[in-house]
């Protein structure tokens, strides 16, 4: 009984206290279901942007990389173009050094070497039967094909033109360069379409690319270089235009779009 008394005075305070009062306290009661969480959250979560690539998480292009265990120089002069209408620069000059007793462009020596010694391991001996040509000593075998096609009866007027899809006319000779190398091999001494016949030739075909050269002078692409088909002649290029025109089968003309 005097538990009911006391908290039937409790409630008369609490009425008399809140008698008076502005605020409207209906409003804090509940019309409506209560929101039942259910552990979802109320809200998406906010997207996480993609990181902006930079400089230094974008990848960079992988490169050409040599497969034989050396350098491989590279740069602008590695696809100079001399032929029959690209005469040598006047001020073109190069510095040469010795490969078995032949001038090469000295920046190549190092790859030239290297290609014969690894081509000596697998049962092939190449040697370099030409290379660097200077002006003087290109127009001796220029001269030396005209006087042997006037003999066969070239007529004088066209006699030039014919010596030149031979021997390149002095300044238009790849020799000039010091780039250019004619091959032959221990079991081949003559320079002619018979050298495409031999193991060094074929050795060449597969694996000239990753020392840098290619075969300048192929038999389908006369009409672009403008010289006869020379499987013996190889041209050092760099890595990069070695792989790509070893890849696609351009000559060099076609190479950079010439």
């Amino acid at each position: 009984m005097k538990k009911t008394v006391a908290a039937a005075a409790l409630i008369a305070a609490l009425l008399t206290v809140c008698t008076g009062c502005t605020a409207d306290i209906s409003s804090l009661i509940p019309t409506s279901e209560p929101v039942v969480i259910t552990g979802e959250p109320l809200l998406a979560p906010t997207p996480t942007a993609e990181p902006t690539p930079t400089a230094e998480s974008t990848p960079a292009p992988t490169p050409v990389v040599s497969e034989v265990g050396i350098d491989i120089p590279s740069g602008e002069w590695t696809t100079i173009l001399v032929g029959p209408q690209h005469m040598l620069p006047d001020d073109f000059d190069v510095q040469l050094a010795q490969v078995g007793g032949k001038q090469l462009d000295a920046r190549i020596v190092d790859v030239v070497e290297k290609m014969l010694s690894d081509a000596e391991l697998d049962g092939i001996y190449l040697h370099c039967q030409s290379a660097y040509r200077d002006f003087d000593y290109q127009k001796k075998l220029f001269d030396r094909k005209i006087e042997k096609l006037l003999e066969k009866g070239v007529p004088k007027d066209a006699v030039e033109d014919e010596a030149a899809r031979v021997v390149a006319r002095p300044g238009t000779s790849e020799h000039h360069t010091g780039l250019a190398i004619d091959f032959l091999c221990s079991d081949y001494s003559h320079l002619d379409e018979g050298f495409a016949d031999t193991a060094a030739f074929l050795w060449l075909t597969e694996n000239a690319h990753k020392y840098g050269f290619i075969m300048r002078y192929a038999a389908n692409k006369a009409d672009i270089t403008q010289i006869i088909y020379e499987p013996w002649h190889w041209r050092f290029v760099g890595l990069d235009a070695a792989y790509a025109m070893h890849a696609s089968g351009e000559c060099l003309e076609e190479y950079l779009g010439l």
